[in-house]
C-alpha cells in the first residue's frame, strides 16, 4: 500500500486526494476483509503513506475536503468524475445522471452539493450503511448542510479504523505487516546511479553524485516509523518498487530487515536462466532472505482478472497454484504472489469483492494441499527449499530494470536537480524535504504521461529544502 506526499510544503495543505479516497475505499476494507477468513495475508505500508493517514485523522487542510465542503467549483468535480474507472462509478449509477443534468441546465448550489456528495460516497467501504442511506436522498430530495457534514464525519471515523486494523492483523497472527524505505525511494539508485547499469547497459545517467547518506536515512526513519507504530522492528521489507541491489540488500540487512521481496525478472537476470520452477523456493543472499514474485499469478489479479466472470477468475487462480504444487519439483514450493494493494480493485466489478471473498474462501477450503503463510514463517519454515545465491543483478519489478526512473532525459534532469538541491546545502538541519523529493512516483511519469501536479509537489520540495537550511 503507497501514495507519495501529496501534501504543499509551504502551505501545508494537501492538494490531490487519492490518499484520502483510498483511505476510504481500500485501506481498512482489505485487512477487514482479511480477517474474516482462516487465512495469512501480507500487506506492505510504506511510512509516508502512514503519516497521511495520520494526518487525515484529524483536520489536516486538503484541497478535496475544502472543496466538498463548501460544494463549489464544477471543473474540479468533472475532472475527478472524467478520471473516475467506469466500474467504480457504477457503485452510484446516479452520479452520471446529475453531471447531465448539470451539462444540460447548468450548475446550481444544490447540484454541485448533490455531485460531489455522490462522488465521495462512490469511495466508501461497502459496508457502511450511509453509502445507501444517502444516496437515496440525495436522489429523491435536496441534500442539506448537516448531510454534508455527515458524509464528512462518517469519513473520519472510517480512516480512524485503518492503523487499528493492522495492528490487530499482527496481533491476532493472522497476516504480516511489512514496510518500505519511508519516502518510496529507488534505494540502489540513491547508493549508487551506475546500478541501473548492471540491467541497462550503456543507459545515460545522470550527474554521478552518491546519495547514499540519504538511502539509510530512509531506512533508519521507516525502522523507527514502524516501531512507532507496531511496539516492535520490523524485519520484512519490500523494497520500493521491488529494487534491489547488492548494497541495497547489505544497507537493509543493516537495519534488521531479514526478509524481502521483488521480482522473478532479477532472479532470472541474476542466475542467467528464465527457467520459471526456480522462483518457487526462498533464496539467501548472505543473511537475507529473498522471495521471488511470480509475475504471471500476481499480474493475472491486478490487470487481466477485472475483466472476466468473477468465480471463473478465482478457479482459474486456484487452478494454476494447484498445477504449481503437481508439477513443482520441490517438496513445499512457495509461491509469491505480489501486487499493488490498492490500485486494481476499482477497475473490477464492485470494487472486487465478489472476487475477493471467494478467492479467500477458496484459500481457506484447500488447506489439504494449500496454505497461506506470513512472511515470518518463510524465513523460519526449513521444510521450504532454501538456494544460496550467488549474485544478484540490480534491479526492479518493472521488467527487472531501473527505466522507469532513470535513462531518460527528463528523468535525469530530475536527479540532477535533487543533486543540485543537496549541494547547494552544507549541514542541512533538516533533510525531509529532500527525501520526499527522492520518491520513485516523482520520477516515473518524467518522459512519459505528464503529471503537472507531481511536477510541481517535486519542485515544491526541493525548494523548500534548500529554503530552510539556508
Amino acid at each position: 500500500m503507497h501514495q507519495p506526499l501529496y501534501k504543499d510544503p509551504f502551505s501545508g495543505k494537501y492538494i490531490l486526494p487519492w490518499t484520502f479516497l483510498h483511505a476510504l475505499k481500500d485501506y481498512y476494507s482489505m485487512p477487514a476483509k482479511a480477517r474474516m477468513y482462516n487465512i495469512k495475508i501480507n500487506f506492505n505500508l510504506t511510512p509516508v503513506l502512514i503519516d497521511q493517514i495520520q494526518d487525515y485523522e484529524t483536520e489536516i487542510p486538503c484541497l478535496f475536503t475544502e472543496k466538498f465542503l463548501r460544494s463549489e467549483d464544477k471543473s474540479f468535480w468533472e475532472k475527478l468524475i472524467k478520471t473516475m474507472p467506469y466500474p467504480l462509478a457504477r457503485r452510484v449509477p446516479e452520479l452520471q445522471k446529475i453531471k447531465e443534468e448539470i451539462d444540460r441546465k447548468g450548475k446550481t448550489d444544490e447540484s454541485l452539493k448533490k455531485i460531489s456528495s455522490l462522488y465521495l460516497l462512490t469511495w466508501f467501504p461497502e459496508e457502511n450503511g450511509i453509502l445507501t442511506e444517502i444516496e437515496q436522498k440525495i436522489v429523491y430530495g435536496d441534500i442539506s448542510d448537516q448531510d454534508i457534514k455527515e458524509i464528512f464525519k462518517q469519513s473520519k471515523g472510517v480512516i480512524r479504523k485503518i492503523m487499528p486494523e493492522y495492528i490487530k492483523l499482527k496481533q491476532e497472527n493472522r497476516g504480516e505487516v511489512s514496510i518500505s524505505p519511508y519516502y518510496h525511494p529507488i534505494i540502489p539508485l540513491l547508493i549508487d546511479f551506475s546500478s541501473a547499469e548492471e540491467s541497462s547497459p550503456g543507459i545515460k545517467l545522470p550527474q554521478r553524485v552518491s546519495l547514499k547518506d540519504d538511502a539509510e536515512e530512509q531506512v533508519k526513519r521507516a525502522i523507527e516509523k514502524y516501531e512507532k507504530i507496531f511496539g516492535e522492528k520490523p524485519i520484512c521489507m519490500w523494497p520500493s518498487e521491488g529494487g534491489v541491489s547488492k548494497d541495497a540488500i547489505e544497507l537493509f540487512s543493516k537495519y534488521g530487515i531479514k526478509i524481502i521481496g521483488t521480482d522473478e525478472d532479477v532472479l532470472f537476470n541474476s542466475i542467467g536462466n528464465r527457467d520459471k520452477s526456480l522462483i518457487y523456493q526462498k533464496y539467501k543472499f548472505g543473511e537475507m532472505t529473498i522471495i521471488f514474485r511470480d509475475k504471471e499469478l500476481s499480474d493475472l489479479i491486478g490487470f487481466s482478472y477485472q475483466h472476466w466472470n468473477q468465480k471463473d477468475a478465482v478457479a482459474d487462480f486456484i487452478a494454476r497454484l494447484r498445477r504449481i504444487y503437481e508439477s513443482s519439483h520441490y517438496m513445499n514450493p512457495v509461491v509469491s504472489v505480489i501486487l499493488d494493494g490498492e490500485n486494481c480493485w476499482e477497475y473490477y466489478p464492485d470494487n472486487g469483492n465478489e472476487f475477493i471473498h471467494n478467492l479467500y474462501s477458496e484459500l481457506e477450503k484447500n488447506k489439504d494441499w494449500l496454505k497461506t503463510a506470513d512472511l515470518k514463517e518463510i524465513i523460519l519454515n526449513d521444510d521450504i527449499n532454501s538456494e544460496e545465491l550467488p549474485k544478484i543483478t540490480a534491479g526492479s519489478w518493472i521488467y527487472g530494470n531501473f527505466l522507469k526512473w532513470i535513462g531518460h532525459p527528463e528523468k535525469n534532469k530530475f536527479w540532477n536537480d535533487v543533486i543540485k538541491a543537496k549541494i547547494s546545502v552544507n549541514n542541512p538541519r533538516d533533510k525531509t524535504n529532500l527525501l520526499v523529493a527522492e520518491g520513485s512516483d516523482w520520477f516515473w511519469w518524467q518522459g512519459e504521461t505528464h503529471q503537472p501536479e507531481f511536477d510541481k509537489l517535486f519542485k515544491a520540495n526541493l525548494k523548500r529544502f534548500v529554503e530552510i537550511n539556508s
